[in-house]
């Protein structure tokens, strides 16, 4: 039997998150009914590559599945047959044969998020539910500074939300916190090798906080090296929030650190590449 790896696109508004559970309509539980239909087989499970919460939306969340059973499904079938079942909001961008031991979530190396403001005074209906109104002119300078405090290996206590309920160490690798304007829109670019809860939304709101001046851009380090939540406790809404991309190899991820930051956003917005 195969074992596949999935390329997931979503529109999180209406939506709980990834993660499946009681009594809430989430992403991953749409896919395995869909996949449950296709192979004729009841309670299919399929890995993701980490959870998103309620509103959050995905240019490229991974999963994973090995066949419940044997079929002549290819790659492009499955695909085509998993999309076809789904609602318009959740789409399979690709489908690729895996090796049997590959998991969304473990195999995986870093991840790019995407947080996005617009920074129009009157604001745009149609970028609501993508984005976070921001009216007052940001210092786009000052953003910067504060997101090279962000770089490098720390512990983001201060920038996680509900830490006593984190099993272990708060410490992570941020590789790369960027800043690229597209027209009226600011995106936020955060590549690194895991992200604690709430932690792309809180690095964010600080950073937007900077960008608003009711704070300068040392009150991020000072936060990240207190970490202490109460040093930094905006968090951004969830509905500006993207996760853009998954890596599965060293080089992968060093590929698209190397790429321009403007074009790396405007593929994922207008031409994504389908065998991510």
């Amino acid at each position: 039997m195969n074992s596949y790896k999935l390329a997931i696109q979503f529109d999180g508004k209406n939506w709980f998150g990834w993660q499946s559970q009681n009594d809430f309509d989430a992403i991953q539980e749409q896919i395995e009914k869909a996949i449950a239909k296709l192979y004729n087989y009841p309670n299919i499970k399929i890995s993701g590559s980490g959870r998103t919460d309620a509103g959050v939306h995905a240019f490229g969340l991974c999963a994973s599945f090995t066949e419940p059973k044997s079929s002549k499904f290819t790659s492009d079938t499955l695909r085509k047959g998993i999309n076809a079942l789904l609602p318009g909001s959740i789409r399979i961008r690709s489908v690729l044969p895996c090796e049997s031991d590959f998991h969304a979530r473990f195999s995986c190396v870093g991840k790019t998020y995407i947080y996005f403001v617009d920074n129009s005074t009157t604001g745009s209906p149609i970028l609501a539910p993508y984005s976070w109104h921001m009216r007052r002119k940001l210092n786009i300078d000052k953003m910067r500074e504060s997101l090279k405090h962000l770089e490098g290996k720390h512990d983001f206590s201060a920038f996680t939300v509900e830490r006593k309920k984190l099993t272990g160490h708060a410490i992570r690798t941020v590789f790369k916190a960027e800043l690229v304007e597209i027209g009226h829109l600011v995106a936020l670019l955060f590549t690194g090798d895991g992200f604690l809860y709430k932690m792309v939304r809180s690095m964010a709101g600080e950073v937007v906080n900077v960008g608003m001046e009711f704070q300068e851009p040392e009150h991020t380090r000072v936060a990240l090296e207190s970490q202490e939540r109460s040093k930094a406790v905006v968090t951004a809404p969830a509905q500006g929030l993207f996760l853009g991309q998954c890596y599965y190899s060293q080089l992968e991820m060093e590929q698209a650190l190397d790429k321009d930051t403007k074009d790396f956003c405007l593929q994922l917005l207008f031409n994504f590449n389908e065998q991510l």
